[in-house]
């Protein structure tokens, strides 16, 4: 497109008269303003809400959780021996049963 075409589109476009404005404007204006007004004044606690789409799916998974991880704990403390016996068997492995002894603390027998 040569210079001329392009200024001379120019020109027109700027002498073509904006169309009206609607007799409503100045309602969708106010009104989009109160909305925007609505919607600033959230709660925090109504945005969580808005968060979660179902309550019940929540609380179930919740509970769900809750069960799993419960059991799980169950679980592992009864597949594990409990202190007194595993302090038992590490004083075996180390060799602390030598103190066990009662001649060794005896230093009245010769």
């Amino acid at each position: 497109m040569k210079e001329n075409e392009f200024d001379s589109l120019i020109q027109r476009m700027r002498d073509t008269p904006l169309p009206d404005c609607s007799g409503a404007l100045e309602n969708n204006v106010l009104r989009r303003i109160r909305v925007a007004a609505d919607e600033a004044s959230i709660s925090l606690f109504d945005w969580a809400l808005a968060l979660i789409p179902r309550p019940g799916f929540v609380a179930t998974a919740f509970i769900l959780t809750i069960a799993v991880s419960s059991s799980i704990t169950i679980y592992s403390n009864k597949s594990r021996p409990d202190m007194g016996q595993s302090e038992m068997v590490a004083s075996r492995a180390l060799g602390f049963d030598v103190f066990q002894s009662n001649d060794f603390f005896d230093l009245n027998n010769k």
